[in-house]
C-alpha cells in the first residue's frame, strides 16, 4: 500500500486482491458485524493534509464523487457476502485461484466468488454438492485489461456513477449436467450465483 503522501491510486487488481481476497472475507469469517475504513477526502500525511489516494472515492469539486476500484470489491462483496461462509474444496494445486462460496438462505441461493491472482489464465471446474437450476456470472474488469486502471472499471459490464448509481447485471452460464467450467482471465474476480432448483 502506498503512504498518504504517495500520490497512487490503488488500481483493480489491488483492490480485487487486498480487499477481497485478504480483508473483507477474512473479517466475515470472524463474524464481524461491519468494517469502518475511516477514509475521507483528506488525511495527515506527516504535518499537512493530503488527499486520501487509498480512499473509496473522493468528493469532486463541481459535486458529485470519483469512484475508486476499491469500491468496486466492495460492491462485490455486497452482491455475494450475505449468509453463510461455506468451505470450498478441490481447487487445482498449480493455480493462483482463490475461492469463497456463501449460503444465501433468504435468496436460496449460493454464491461464488472466484479470484485468479495469477498473470497467467486458469480453468476452473465446479462441482456443486446440491442441484441448481442454472448459473449466472458477473465480472469485475479495467479496460482493456489494464490491472493498474484507476477509471473505466466495471462490475457487471457497468461502472458505478459519480451520484452512486450502478446497473450492472447478471449473465447466464452454462451448466452441463449440474458442473459449470469457467474460464478466469488473469487478475480477475468473476462472481457466480446458483440458484437452488425448486
Amino acid at each position: 500500500m502506498p503512504t498518504d503522501d504517495e500520490p497512487t491510486v490503488p488500481g483493480i487488481e489491488e483492490a480485487a486482491t487486498f480487499q477481497r481476497d485478504l480483508y473483507l472475507y477474512w473479517w466475515a469469517a470472524h463474524r464481524s458485524q461491519g468494517v469502518n475504513f475511516h477514509t475521507g477526502d483528506f488525511v495527515a500525511a506527516g504535518p499537512v493534509q493530503t488527499i486520501c489516494w487509498y480512499g473509496i472515492f473522493h468528493t469532486l469539486p463541481g459535486g458529485g464523487y470519483e469512484i475508486r476500484p476499491i469500491a468496486y470489491a466492495m460492491k462485490a462483496f455486497d452482491l455475494t457476502g450475505h449468509g453463510t461462509l461455506v468451505p470450498v474444496s478441490g481447487l487445482p494445486a498449480d493455480t493462483r485461484v482463490n475461492a469463497y462460496a456463501v449460503a444465501d438462505h433468504n435468496s436460496h441461493a449460493l454464491y461464488l466468488t472466484l479470484i485468479n491472482s495469477s498473470h497467467e489464465r486458469a480453468t476452473v471446474t465446479l462441482n456443486p454438492r446440491k442441484k441448481y437450476a442454472l448459473a449466472e456470472s458477473m465480472l469485475l474488469s479495467a479496460p482493456d485489461g489494464n490491472l493498474a486502471a484507476t477509471t473505466s472499471v466495471t462490475l457487471g459490464g457497468s461502472g458505478i456513477s459519480g451520484s452512486g448509481q450502478w446497473n450492472g447485471h447478471w449473465s447466464r452460464q452454462p451448466l452441463d449436467h449440474g458442473h459449470l467450467r469457467v474460464m478466469l482471465q488473469p487478475e480477475t474476480a468473476l462472481l457466480l450465483k446458483l440458484p437452488l432448483s425448486k
